[in-house]
């Protein structure tokens, strides 16, 4: 797979992987046509998620940033 998406390699560091799952997310959000009342909204109401303790206020937060950043200066080429 990797070879077929141009040789890229892999996140492995715990807090790479965690920082490119919220820009995932936070895209998630533009591509459905979430406002970022909305979003916000929706961050404030999920389920954490305790173990593992992925789903916290600090990603929920993470997810806004980038949320904000993508609604700001547009997707990343």
């Amino acid at each position: 797979m990797r070879e077929r998406l141009g040789d890229i390699d892999p996140a492995t560091d715990a807090k790479k992987r965690r920082e490119l799952q919220a820009e995932i997310d936070a895209a998630a959000f533009h591509a459905y046509g979430m406002n970022e009342k909305e979003t916000e909204f929706i961050l404030n109401d999920f389920y954490q998620v305790d173990d593992p303790k992925l789903m916290d206020d600090a990603y929920f937060d993470l997810v806004f940033e980038k949320y904000t950043a993508l609604d700001e200066e547009g997707p990343y080429p």
